[in-house]
């Protein structure tokens, strides 16, 4: 293995990175097989145990110069800790060890566990985080009703010392948003609030609209009156009912922003009885709002019906579809378990299924 050149070992080690029992196993071997092993086992943190958590977090404190500098993803623990000291063990350690994450790329906060006072480290005011995120998650779900609102200003203020980051999935139900926070910000998932607060003066691409029942001061007219959606090249919408309510808002009132830049358009169908070639067919007469539209996906719940069928023909609510819109090149529609869609081109269906992973769903071709 010493003979091995480095790029080589790093490529083979990728395929053992599920392995956690074989990667531990090699961190007792050679020095070379032993960093890969290493880097691999720390790179990213996403278990839902918060056992698992405080075993991890519990090793990087004792080497935090060798191993905290390797994580690039960190999510939260789900479940609580079974240890004796409960929680408030696991919140010490992250609240110890993410500052020496320096180079942390995604942090994710879906659920809270306990009631900690504290959820982030504090690096002062006005000054930045000691890694720089791409990515960040928060839902605030789980936590006491009486910290809601105490937590998620903490995560506010944490998004303040973050200026690189592109990506934002956000579940809010605070009346602003800080202005210095996240300049740099493409993409957006959020329900009604965070998209009122986040979108303004910034010029995010990809909008991820999810229709959650949050308490919001804003209303969908509130929204369409933001120019920020101008900037909009591709947006998908929680379910096929809300879209209705946005394209059947009148297109000449004078405040309204058209989505007419919109290039890639995504329904989810929430509910799995609707059949993917009703939605079709009833979204055609509209589709010419989105006059750039080169992509629409239509996408069943997940673990609800998909709309399976024999090998297609081409389908005339499709062939409608794209004739009122001229630049729209391609249809995608779930078809079966997992990430599984059939995909027509120009009106005719490709022979193969696709599988689409979900970050990629509004990407063009």
């Amino acid at each position: 293995m010493g003979l091995l050149p480095p790029e080589l070992l790093r490529l083979v080690m990728e395929d053992l990175k599920s392995e956690h029992r074989t990667l531990q196993a090699l961190t007792l071997t050679s020095k070379g097989l032993r960093w890969e092993a290493t880097r691999l086992l720390y790179v990213s943190m996403t278990a839902a145990s918060g056992t698992t958590h405080f075993k991890f977090l519990s090793t990087i404190r004792k080497l935090p110069t060798e191993l905290a500098p390797l994580v690039r993803v960190y999510h939260l623990p789900t479940i609580p800790h079974a240890g004796t000291r409960g929680q408030n063990c696991v919140w010490n350690l992250v609240l110890q060890c993410l500052p020496l994450m320096v180079n942390l790329k995604e942090l994710a906060f879906h659920k809270i566990i306990g009631s900690p006072s504290r959820l982030f480290p504090s690096w002062g005011k006005g000054r930045r985080a000691t890694f720089q995120l791409d990515k960040f998650s928060w839902t605030g779900e789980g936590c006491d009703p009486n910290h809601t609102r105490i937590y998620e200003e903490q995560a506010l203020s944490f998004l303040e010392t973050q200026h690189e980051m592109t990506q934002l999935h956000l579940l809010s139900s605070a009346s602003s948003f800080p202005a210095n926070a996240c300049p740099k910000l493409k993409r957006l998932d959020g329900n009604i609030q965070a998209i009122g607060t986040v979108l303004r003066s910034r010029s995010v691409k990809e909008l991820r609209w999810l229709n959650l029942s949050r308490l919001s001061s804003l209303s969908i007219y509130d929204v369409m009156m933001m120019t920020e959606l101008r900037a909009l090249r591709a947006i998908s919408v929680e379910s096929y009912f809300y879209l209705r309510m946005l394209m059947n808002l009148p297109s000449n009132h004078p405040r309204f922003v058209s989505l007419f830049n919109v290039e890639a358009l995504e329904v989810l169908v929430s509910d799995a009885s609707v059949d993917a070639f009703f939605i079709i067919a009833d979204l055609a007469p509209k589709l010419p709002q989105f006059r750039r539209l080169r992509k629409l996906v239509i996408t069943a719940p997940e673990g609800g019906a998909r709309f399976p069928g024999p090998a297609p023909e081409i389908h005339l609510h499709q062939l409608y579809a794209f004739e009122q819109c001229p630049e729209l090149k391609s249809i995608d529609i779930s078809w079966d378990s997992g990430p599984i869609y059939r995909r027509w081109v120009d009106g005719v269906p490709l022979p193969e299924l696709l599988s689409i992973h979900r970050d990629k769903i509004l990407e063009l071709e």
